[in-house]
């Protein structure tokens, strides 16, 4: 195949990869940013707007938290005053090591003393309580936030909500707190014996989907690809909404497209005869002045809703620009070209098809090609406004209930029909017309 040939020319591999390569870069960018919003910013790179909000450096024993573990019943306490560990720990899957020791404190108060875990028992009513004594550090580590911490925003004139969420990234070091969902996040770090926090200066859209996981507005990979799949393979109400869709697009876009196609014959025989010229180029320079937008209500009330108003509209937007884009080529062919074949007898028709519409026509594909766009930007505004069925339809209708994962696929996928669209008709110039660019 020519494309594996080594002497290719010069720049024919970069041009061939570089759709390719964007693709690829697109992809991956948004992956990073997706990655980012569901996971948070890395620290390494969130330290680069990093304000430092308060430390602390001594806690004091009121700092400790004690959490409620279990009750058990009151017979245990003769084994606490010997000083034996109770079976009610084992019983609630509880393991001490075999040198835990413990001390009474006063009658209604004991303190178990493990390797790096320290228990309370308590008196209370007619049932002992076993609680967990946490330090700063291990409150962290669980997922809550100190009263310490709490107070030390305060006096620095920062607010902490109540709902605020903390998650560890790296247990016994670094935590991040997550505040006013997700505007807002501190990172809590471990350093030299110091508790340092420190405010992100980040931007909202790269935290935003850590303080509301089901945020919609950017779904993940993984969510867009679920929601590609219900659309494509899972019927609703009989049909392959996704498929349906597309079809119903194409060939809108398809007859749009030749509907555009007379123009061509129009700028061609502007371009070649005074008196056509004379009727229809000042009317189509205005006309193409028009936003076609504008007149879509019209055309709704002339053509109705159905297929007829969504086509004009793509004609009325697309066909001024491509009428006259023909008549210039055609005006700019050499006048010594006409004047030889007079010479040869070619009558009008013989000149029109014969010599002007072959040169001009691989250029006149070229500006067809590149009004691709605006074709299927018509497309979908006649079929958001008036429609039952199509892919400009289905985005403005889930688009109510900010169905981003199906919206951003649906994108996606006329981007890739208008991109094969775009190939196809540049493939067959270059096959169909080589001397071109010569």
């Amino acid at each position: 195949m020519e494309f594996f040939k080594v002497n290719a020319e010069p720049g024919k591999w970069a041009r061939r990869l570089l759709p390719l390569v964007l693709i690829v870069a697109v992809i991956l960018l948004y992956s990073l940013v997706a990655y980012y919003r569901h996971y948070g910013v890395p620290d390494s790179i969130s330290a680069m707007g990093r304000e430092l909000v308060f430390s602390l450096e001594k806690f004091e024993e009121s700092d400790l938290s004690e959490q409620k573990l279990f009750s058990f019943e009151m017979e245990a306490q003769n084994d606490l005053n010997e000083g034996t560990i109770s079976e009610a720990f084992e019983d609630n899957s509880i393991s001490l090591a075999d040198d835990a020791s413990i001390s009474k404190e006063t009658d209604t108060r004991w303190l178990i003393t493990d390797v790096d875990k320290t228990y309370i028992v308590k008196k209370e009513e007619d049932k002992l309580d076993i609680y967990e004594r946490l330090d700063v550090y291990k409150q962290l580590n669980r997922g809550t936030i100190p009263e310490k911490v709490r107070s030390g925003f305060a006096d620095s004139g920062k607010s902490l909500a109540e709902g605020a969420v903390l998650s560890t990234r790296k247990k016994g070091i670094r935590w991040r707190i997550v505040d006013d969902a997700g505007r807002k996040t501190y990172t809590v770090a471990r350093t030299d014996g110091k508790l340092n926090i420190y405010e992100n200066h980040m931007p909202y859209s790269l935290t935003k989907r850590v303080g509301n996981p089901k945020d919609k507005l950017v779904p993940t990979l993984s969510e867009m690809g679920d929601g590609f799949k219900r659309y494509a393979f899972e019927k609703h109400r009989g049909d392959y909404r996704l498929w349906k869709d597309t079809l119903a697009s194409t060939r809108r876009f398809l007859i749009g497209v030749a509907i555009v196609f007379l123009g061509v014959i129009v700028g061609l025989h502007m371009g070649t005869s005074p008196y056509v010229e004379c009727m229809f180029y000042r009317f189509t320079l205005f006309f193409d002045k028009i936003p076609a937008l504008a007149l879509l209500p019209i055309l709704i009330i002339i053509f109705g809703v159905g297929e007829v108003a969504k086509i004009a509209l793509i004609a009325v937007g697309v066909m001024p620009t491509l009428i006259l884009d023909t008549y210039l080529r055609a005006k700019a062919i050499p006048r010594e070209q006409i004047t030889k074949a007079m010479t040869l007898k070619a009558d009008n028709f013989e000149i029109i098809y014969r010599i002007v519409l072959p040169q001009i026509f691989p250029k006149v594909l070229d500006t067809v090609r590149l009004n691709f766009k605006a074709v299927l930007l018509f497309l979908i505004a006649g079929e958001a406004l008036a429609s039952t069925e199509g892919l400009g339809y289905r985005i403005f209708l889930v688009r109510r209930y900010i169905a981003m994962d199906v919206i951003i696929p649906y994108v996606l996928w006329m981007s890739l029909l208008a991109f094969m669209a775009d190939l196809i008709v540049r493939v067959y110039i270059k096959k169909r017309y080589p001397w071109l660019n010569k």
